[in-house]
């Protein structure tokens, strides 16, 4: 579903971006097991927009509580490379004003859209023990396409404003 152009149109609608699927993946981060990891791989040149379809446990007040608290990692973090192209050290990720970070705390049945900036890296905080159940999610990163000129627009009377899907001919078809 959220690789069909269907799910792209919608989003169109939503940021007024035109996007390509790259890459989705169904994870599952186990309590005191599961993380991933920001690494320079990551680094890109463009903008990505990254769609992320989150559950949890939280449907107790201690467990929404323990998830919105981010002490029990599960959370979504997404932070800048240096100058250098290494990748933040902040050893707290939450809270801090002076870098360049935004964290998404694990929450259930929500879907979740960061337009991440060209040398910018992602990752999920492990997920602690002393967590109230797995975090599932289903993650998409779509490819932001770039704009096209606003004269080959004006030739195009029918497009709706500009938002355009692009065809599924037009993909590599990877997701």
């Amino acid at each position: 579903l959220m690789c069909s152009k269907a799910f792209r149109q919608y989003l169109l609608v939503l940021t007024a971006l035109s996007l390509k699927v790259s890459r989705s993946e169904v994870r599952r981060f186990r309590p005191g097991l599961d993380y991933t990891v920001a690494h320079h791989g990551q680094l890109s040149d463009q903008e990505w927009l990254d769609c992320t379809l989150c559950f949890v446990d939280d449907k107790s007040a201690a467990n929404k509580a323990a998830w919105e608290s981010a002490e029990v990692g599960g959370y979504e973090c997404n932070i800048s490379a240096d100058e250098d192209g290494e990748a933040a050290t902040a050893v707290v990720y939450r809270g801090d004003d002076d870098n360049d970070t935004l964290s998404v705390s694990a929450s259930s049945n929500t879907l979740n859209l960061v337009l991440r900036k060209k040398n910018r890296m992602r990752f999920i905080k492990y997920v602690s023990a002393a967590a109230p159940g797995s975090r599932y999610d289903v993650a998409v990163e779509y490819e932001v396409l770039p704009e096209e000129d606003d004269e080959e627009d004006d030739d195009d009377d029918d497009d709706e404003g500009g938002l355009q899907v692009p065809d599924e001919d037009e993909e590599d078809g990877d997701a």
